[in-house]
This record gives C-alpha cells, sequence and structure tokens, in this order.
C-alpha cells in the first residue's frame, strides 16, 4: 500500500509521527524487504546467465558429434531448433533451482539434492513436450542445476565461497 507503513501496513505518517515501532522493527522489516529483493534478482540474474550458456554452447561450430550450429552430430533426431526448444522449456527451472538453493540453505545435501531432483522431473516432462520427446539439453541441465543451488549460497556471511557442504551433492551423485 503507497504510504502504508512497512511493519504493519497502517498509516506509514501516523505511524512515523507517534513512532510506534523501533528502530530494530524498522531495520528487521527494511533487511526483508531488501533480501527479498536480492534473492529475485539473484534469481534471475543467475537464470538468465545458465540459458544463455546454454544457446551459446550450441551455437560453438564445430562440435564433432555434438548438436551446433551446421550439424546435428551422432543425434539424427536433433538439431540446433530442437535445442534451442529445449533450452526454452527448461529456462523457469533454472530461475526455480536457485530459489530451491535459497529456500534450502539449512538442509543438508541429500535433502537439497531430492528437492531439486523434483524440479528436474518436472523440467524434464516440459522439455519433452518442448521436443517432441528428444532431451537435447538433458545432460547440461543438471551441472547448471546445481550450480544455481550452489550459487544461491554465495555472498553470504557464513558460507564463503566454496566451502558450503552442499558442494559434496556433486561429488555424491
Amino acid at each position: 500500500m503507497l504510504g502504508g507503513c512497512i511493519v504493519c501496513g497502517a498509516s506509514g505518517r501516523r505511524c512515523a509521527s507517534r513512532r510506534l515501532h523501533t528502530v530494530e522493527q524498522l531495520q528487521a522489516v527494511t533487511m526483508e524487504i531488501l533480501c527479498h529483493h536480492f534473492q529475485q534478482e539473484d534469481q534471475r540474474q543467475i537464470s538468465t546467465l545458465a540459458l544463455r550458456s546454454l544457446l551459446d554452447e550450441v551455437c560453438v561450430t564445430p562440435k564433432p558429434g555434438l548438436v551446433d550450429r551446421v550439424n546435428s552430430g551422432s543425434h539424427k533426431d536433433m538439431d540446433i531448433f530442437t535445442f534451442t526448444a529445449s533450452a526454452s522449456a527448461l529456462s523457469p527451472y533454472l530461475s526455480r533451482c536457485v530459489a530451491l538453493g535459497q529456500q534450502t540453505k539449512e538442509l543438508s545435501p541429500d535433502e537439497t539434492f531430492a528437492r531439486l531432483r523434483r524440479t528436474g522431473i518436472q523440467a524434464e516432462q516440459d522439455m519433452f513436450q518442448a521436443t517432441g520427446e528428444l532431451t537435447p539439453t538433458k545432460v547440461p541441465f543438471l551441472p547448471w542445476a546445481l550450480s544455481a543451488v550452489q550459487l544461491a549460497d554465495f555472498g553470504t556471511p557464513n558460507s564463503p565461497v566454496g566451502t558450503s557442504p552442499r558442494f559434496s551433492i556433486c561429488a555424491h551423485r
């Protein structure tokens, strides 16, 4: 609500003039607002970069045996168009992987991976639908999904880069 108090939603002017909320309350709510904004921005940026890397990868030519701009390699049923359709179908799931990483920071790697697996199964179903049962981007999706979950830990004071126990997900799968 425009002009509303960020703590209780009542008239901001009324709450401010009467000092109805403590500085600590205001700081806590402000921190929640900022964290929410930056979590959404991280989801957008990381998923955009992941999608772009998938699309850039298929454009690298030549790639003997793999789909590229000029041939299908050993995949006679795939081409650059099925690859881009598949990558486009995965786009919302890349963002979900970042969100999943943000939401499961306190869970064990096994619990996080179980949730990631469910997201991956949903992504695969959408990929099948977009490509007529082909999975050209299935192989690169898992590393990107794991990376997106891990990137959600970056920038937190209690989790220096590379020290998260979630790195063990990659070693165990």
